[in-house]
């Protein structure tokens, strides 16, 4: 695709009376009468402001270099610079305030103003928003048909709330950043609450395991239809 030819767009929305924006992703020749898979991603801690780049990192990456892969509408929220997406106990994070009202916000508006499914919408993120997969997909795990948490962590405690959900977990196995035992935890959580779980832990590799993630065919495909992916809806 040419430079220009991209369907992105600017999703406005208002959060007590601060103006946010995401970045949203239309693909080309979308029929506004269909309603679309949804899928929503969340950034890292270095990608928080006002002036988010959506094709430089992550999954706005993969889209620009393999849009035809994503016949979907996705959704890139923006967290505001002096916030995190959720509540973490890594050390970045101490003495801010979570930003789950953008998240919900986001959320709201796009299942009002675009041409989705809402029981066909995906969550996944990396790193903060890895965290923030577990943390605020735990809290809304109603609202998700799937979950592709990468290089994050969450709350054991909370894994059970995934339910039957597919839930498949990234993470590299020399992570500095972020411990790979923050997923080796969450999957033996979500195993033992009996969830529909599938963990690649990616030998060799450091924190920036999202390249490796969206790159691969099979986790778009998951993104648009996580039951597939998993063999089937569950029973």
């Amino acid at each position: 695709m040419a430079d220009g030819e991209t369907s992105f767009r600017a999703l406005h929305f208002d959060v007590a009376g601060r103006r946010r924006a995401a970045a949203v992703w239309l693909p080309p020749g979308l029929d506004p009468r269909r309603r679309w898979p949804l899928i929503v991603g969340l950034h890292g801690y270095g990608e928080r402001g006002d002036d988010f780049e959506h094709g430089a990192h992550g999954l706005g990456k993969a889209i620009c270099e393999h849009p035809e892969r994503f016949p979907a509408v996705v959704v890139l929220p923006q967290c505001p610079r002096d916030l995190v997406w959720v509540k973490v106990d890594e050390p970045w994070a101490q003495g801010l305030d979570g930003a789950e009202a953008h998240l919900d916000r986001a959320l709201e508006v796009a299942l009002a103003e675009l041409p989705v499914d809402p029981q066909r919408a995906v969550l996944t993120g990396l790193s903060m928003g890895g965290f923030a997969t577990f943390v605020w997909g735990a809290a809304r795990a109603e609202r998700f048909r799937g979950f592709l948490p990468i290089c994050g962590g969450g709350d054991p405690a909370r894994a059970a709330r995934f339910g039957a959900r597919p839930t498949w977990v990234f993470h590299g196995a020399d992570d500095d950043v972020v411990p790979v035992g923050k997923s080796r935890a969450m999957i033996g959580a979500l195993e033992a609450a009996g969830a529909r779980v599938r963990y690649t832990e990616l030998p060799g590799v450091g924190h920036a395991s999202w390249d490796l993630a969206y790159a691969d065919p099979a986790v778009a495909e998951f993104l648009l239809d996580p039951d597939a992916a998993f063999g089937g809806a569950a029973r």
